[in-house]
């Protein structure tokens, strides 16, 4: 319930001071956003050659590793996570393609946890982006609300909840912007006491 009031003061607003940046992914519009959550880093580059991992180790939309910035990223296909395409963009695609990287927005001291994304098609940043009137309930799980772009209508990832996906997907011990901290208290209540 809460979550849905949230959606619906989301659609017709501007957010004063929000980022994002508009993409295709498998033909359709969408915007990743620069919010409190999750945080666009200043790598969006083309498509870099990207070290593959051993299958079976990793989802199949971890393309590989690549390097950013002197630091190895996990690259993920977000079109082919979001079943919006079923393997790699075509020869003559592909020269479209880019790569953005999200970190944290409340990284942990020791951990922080930053991904890369591939994307089909990289268009510009909004800023202060405006939504657009409730037109129904959005029921596909990885979309916050719909906005209005010089494109047209974009549907607005969550991407905190992608980044929790692919986290949960790899086995990871904490949720993206779950202090790390906080770890040792839930680890000490879910231990049994004797």
């Amino acid at each position: 319930m809460i979550a849905e009031e949230s959606r619906t003061r989301e659609r017709g607003a501007s957010h004063e001071g929000m980022w994002c940046y508009l993409v295709s992914l498998g033909g359709r519009l969408f915007a990743l956003p620069d919010d409190g959550r999750t945080v666009l880093l200043p790598f969006i580059t083309g498509m870099p050659t990207a070290t593959p991992l051993p299958a079976g180790l990793v989802p199949p939309y971890v393309m590989g590793l690549i390097n950013v910035a002197q630091r190895g990223e996990m690259l993920v296909d977000l079109p082919r996570l979001l079943d919006l395409r079923d393997g790699p963009l075509g020869p003559g695609a592909a020269e479209g393609q880019r790569v953005v990287v999200v970190g944290e927005s409340l990284p942990s001291e020791t951990d922080e946890y930053r991904l890369a994304f591939a994307i089909d098609y990289g268009y510009e940043l909004l800023q202060e982006p405006v939504f657009a009137e409730p037109g129904g309930e959005i029921t596909e799980p990885y979309i916050r609300a719909l906005l209005e772009s010089p494109r047209g209508e974009a549907a607005l990832l969550d991407l905190e909840a992608i980044c929790n996906t692919v986290l949960r997907d790899l086995g990871a011990e904490r949720r993206w912007n779950q202090p790390a901290d906080s770890l040792e208290t839930d680890d000490m209540e879910s231990t049994p006491s004797g």
